[in-house]
């Protein structure tokens, strides 16, 4: 794919599992990204489902911004292009928040139709490209602290983020 498609579908339509749409039903918190935007975020979204499921939820959305550019044809999609085409797959402005990586923590440094923009040094030391995965834990519990939704740092370090 050298050009950013106007749509997406997978064919055949498949179903998605009861777990999945149960968990994110049940969900205080729903973290999208890091990952290839068109290859690796937005396919389980075109689970009718999964879109359902997100977007009957109450769960605070929040999309954590890759770190370098994409090789792909998303690479030529701003943070705006990727949350429109996740609002329209999901089929309502669901995101919240944004995670990005910045030289010094900047919590809401900027409001783009409601959503709210942060900055956290978040690049791992031992490899450039990737997130610090205590980092990440730690701007993601402040955000969730910002909107009165704390959560325990715990549950994040029981997830084995490389």
């Amino acid at each position: 794919m050298k050009e950013a498609s106007i749509a997406l579908l997978i064919e055949p339509e498949v179903e998605a599992t009861s777990e999945a749409c149960s968990a994110l039903a049940k969900a205080d918190l729903i973290i999208i990204g890091p990952g290839s935007f068109l290859t690796s975020i937005l396919p389980p979204l075109l689970l009718p489902q999964i879109a359902k499921s997100i977007r009957e939820s109450n769960a605070h959305v929040m999309l954590i911004d890759n770190l370098t550019a994409e090789y792909s044809p998303a690479s030529t999609f701003s943070i705006e292009d990727k949350i429109a085409w996740f609002n329209q797959v999901i089929g309502k402005e669901v995101i919240a928040d944004v995670l990005q990586h910045g030289d010094k923590i900047e919590l809401s440094y900027a409001n783009v139709n409601g959503v709210r923009f942060h900055h956290f040094p978040l690049i791992s030391q031992h490899h450039p490209g990737l997130h610090d995965k205590t980092a990440l834990a730690e701007s993601i519990s402040q955000v969730c602290q910002l909107h009165h939704k704390p959560i325990e740092l715990a549950e994040y370090r029981h997830c084995n983020m490389k």
